[in-house]
């Protein structure tokens, strides 16, 4: 789910296909990595399902894309959550 000014915008949804042999956490990385190459616009908070090992340098190199810091976190189960 997308959010602009703290309001749900849309959902977007991807397929991937895995050519490498990834492990949870390095697939994150790598689509993380894929999608905010693309995009103009980084969010200062990116929900993952999982955090990477180098989750730190993934968000410093967010914040430099960016122009401010980027949070990478795995969201809490909540009241909504299945």
């Amino acid at each position: 789910m997308f959010f602009v000014a703290g309001t749900g915008d849309g959902r977007k949804g991807w397929v991937v296909d895995r050519v490498e042999e990834l492990d949870r956490p390095q697939l994150v990385a790598s689509f993380v990595r894929e999608l905010y190459m693309e995009q103009e616009d980084v969010p200062p908070r990116v929900l993952v399902p999982e955090l990477p090992e180098d989750a730190d340098v993934l968000a410093a190199w967010l914040g430099e894309r960016r122009g401010g810091p980027v949070e990478l976190a795995v969201p809490s189960g909540g009241p909504s959550a299945s």
